[in-house]
């Protein structure tokens, strides 16, 4: 479990233990929720995905970035945050390590935060300085000249990681993205800013009724006979 303030370098150190762990050999695969342009970083953002991932040989170094935002305290009995704990107490059955990031440990799950699970605490103090709390050697000690990753990654592009892999609509045709948008709610005037180039709201209605009418066969009217 690893918390800071904004700016602290929450999300630096994090790729920098990772980075570290893999150099010296110790791990042989990194993982995380957020965006990277690194062969050693494998991009997981939903429960399928890393269940599959941890499958695979070796030892492992997972990053949820935004934790507070999946396993919140508010939401400790939702079906993501479930299945994250359970995942999360396997993790050394996987040859696995699972770090944690949010701004404070009170937004998160104090399932999660039980000592029996975590095997230490980490709080930056500043970008180049973080407190470690080791629950295995019962120590506390101050980390200093902490040195940036060389990990290239986005702060602010943190992918949500959601309890089930999302749709590959790469090759759905224009009818299909349109009437899956709408399934959910969302606006014809936002289907259509979607697209490049725009496409008119007049035509994503008409694609929209072109998939219902292919896939959905009209419904023939019932005639009730009186009591």
């Amino acid at each position: 479990m690893e918390s800071g303030g904004r700016g602290d370098g929450k999300t630096d150190f994090a790729l920098r233990l990772g980075e570290e762990a893999y150099e010296e050999g110790l791990i042989r695969r990194i993982g995380t929720n957020m965006r990277t342009e690194d062969e050693r970083v494998d991009h997981i953002g939903n429960m399928p995905d890393l269940k599959s991932w941890l499958t695979r040989k070796g030892d492992k170094y997972f990053i949820l970035d935004e934790a507070g935002k999946i396993i919140n305290r508010m939401r400790f009995m939702s079906t993501l945050s479930v299945t994250i704990m359970g995942i999360i107490q396997l993790v050394r059955h996987y040859d696995a390590t699972f770090l944690a990031i949010a701004p404070s440990e009170t937004f998160i799950d104090s399932n999660f935060l039980n000592t029996d699970i975590l095997d230490c605490k980490i709080k930056k103090l500043s970008k180049t300085f973080a407190e470690v709390k080791n629950f295995m050697t019962h120590q506390v000690y101050t980390l200093g000249d902490i040195e940036r990753t060389t990990i290239r990654f986005w702060s602010k592009d943190i992918a949500s990681f959601t309890l089930k892999k999302p749709f590959d609509t790469s090759t759905f045709s224009p009818e299909e993205k349109c009437a899956l948008a709408y399934s959910k709610g969302t606006a014809m005037g936002a289907i259509g800013n979607s697209f490049e180039p725009r496409m008119h709201r007049q035509q994503v209605a008409r694609n929209i009724q072109k998939y219902l009418s292919l896939h959905f066969k009209p419904l023939k009217t019932c005639h009730l006979s009186p009591t």
